[in-house]
């Protein structure tokens, strides 16, 4: 029986009804019952999102892009919507409990991470409970938060990019409204569930805080953002809102436009891997021109040659004028000390195919280290490259470390300058 017929919706109907309704409990492969009525959507506990690795790689590439953007004046704003378990713990039940496996520590695992190398990430979660009430954030029949919900998010949103605090919503101004969650819909049940909704907040409190809001700005987006695409467009008048996992096309169009603010929002199951492996990647199209638009700003750098004795090259060996890379070769490049924008460019030609990675450095404990997620993959550019670069100013006198290639290959012509950007006064300190 096709699932689809007529006759399968009608099985289906039967038996969610009397799993949901009559024994309290139902258990499909895309939602589960947690206590009370709640519903849970299950790929929130994939166990893929139990992968500490993972999680730490993501939330590195996201500060390495937003210091690419920040270095051309780009501003990169990411933000998390918290999936409903994150937010209601209390709330899975036994059952599925069980069935979320890893999620709470995972949960808290990125989070804590994302603190301690201090993330410029928006964690939605970290507003909710800020909020010290008993008023339900999200529905109970639905993946997505509630219109009280969305208000404390684009509340975070809006002191992040404005600077000003709409409040919150009074909550005996709420008007009742009844909806049909996305969760009982894959069900096939019928249930309408009760929530306040703040139209007057909305339209009043919210909108004289934002004032003008913010213009020319692209918003990349999936659910949560969708369903807030109203007040969104109060906060960025006449942005462009383009769905993550849509006609990829259309974020290439978009961010065509070069804009001076890119919003960017995922739900926190789909965050990791579209951060690692697809559309926030550093193969997406929103990589590209974070990265080319940086390469651009770049060409205005005041640069000075740096001498190879004062480059450290670890498994780089010299031979009749040539390098020889015979694994994973690094070059560590020291950058300027100034109080601006630092800039650099590296030539070379090489034979090899695989990319170039530029790690930033992070200080820890009065040393620099460099992690795998924390840099930046430049797609393999032929063999004559050319990879120039500028970063904000808490780079300057620190050394980036450089990959040209990875595994063996031979490297020719090798130039590196630094330098510093030309909007402050070039102030080239000497290297002892």
């Amino acid at each position: 029986m096709l699932v689809n017929s007529p006759a399968g919706i009608a099985a289906v109907q039967v038996k969610s009804f009397l799993d949901y309704n009559v024994f309290g409990f139902v258990n499909t492969h895309r939602v589960i019952s947690g206590n009370d009525g709640w519903l849970f959507y299950k790929p929130q506990f994939a166990e893929d999102l139990c992968n500490e690795k993972l999680a730490m790689k993501a939330v590195d590439n996201v500060n390495a892009m937003s210091d690419i953007a920040e270095g051309a004046n780009i501003n990169l704003i990411v933000a998390v919507s918290p999936d409903k378990s994150s937010v209601y713990p209390e709330r899975l039940g036994l059952r599925a409990g069980i069935a979320s496996k890893c999620k709470t520590r995972a949960t808290a695992f990125w989070r804590k991470y994302a603190l301690q190398v201090h993330s410029k990430i928006i964690d939605h979660l970290a507003a909710m409970l800020a909020v010290g009430d008993d008023l339900l954030k999200y529905y109970k029949e639905d993946t997505h938060w509630n219109d009280y919900g969305r208000a404390i998010a684009l509340r975070q949103l809006t002191q992040k990019v404005t600077g000003t605090d709409p409040g919150l919503p009074t909550i005996n101004a709420g008007v009742l409204e009844h909806r049909n969650g996305d969760l009982a819909r894959m069900l096939r049940v019928s249930a309408k569930e009760s929530a306040l909704t703040f139209p007057d907040y909305w339209n009043q409190q919210f909108r004289k805080a934002v004032g003008r809001g913010i213009p020319n700005t692209v918003i990349l987006h999936d659910s949560f953002y969708e369903g807030a695409a109203t007040q969104l467009k109060m906060l960025f008048p006449g942005t462009e809102m383009v769905h993550l996992d849509r006609d990829i096309q259309k974020h290439v169009a978009a961010l065509a436009k070069k804009p001076p603010t890119i919003i960017v929002n995922s739900v926190e199951r789909s965050f990791f891997n579209r951060v690692t492996t697809s559309t926030l990647s550093w193969s997406s199209p929103l990589a590209k021109h974070v990265v080319e638009r940086n390469a651009n700003a770049a060409r205005h750098c005041i640069y000075r040659q740096v001498a190879t004795d004062q480059l450290l090259l670890r498994d780089l060996e010299l031979k009749q004028s040539e390098w020889r890379g015979m694994r994973d070769a690094q070059i560590f490049i020291p950058m300027e000390k100034y109080g601006g924008r630092v800039c650099m460019r590296i030539r070379f030609k090489t034979n090899s195919e695989s990319v170039s990675v530029l790690y930033l450095p992070r200080e820890m404990a009065n040393r620099s280290s460099y992690s795998e997620g924390y840099s930046v993959r430049f797609p393999a550019l032929g063999n004559d490259r050319e990879i120039e670069v500028v970063l904000p100013s808490k780079f300057a006198g620190h050394k980036l470390r450089f990959d040209p290639f990875g595994g063996e290959g031979d490297l020719t012509n090798l130039s590196v300058e630094v330098g510093t950007f030309a909007d402050h006064p070039a102030n080239v300190s000497s290297m002892q």
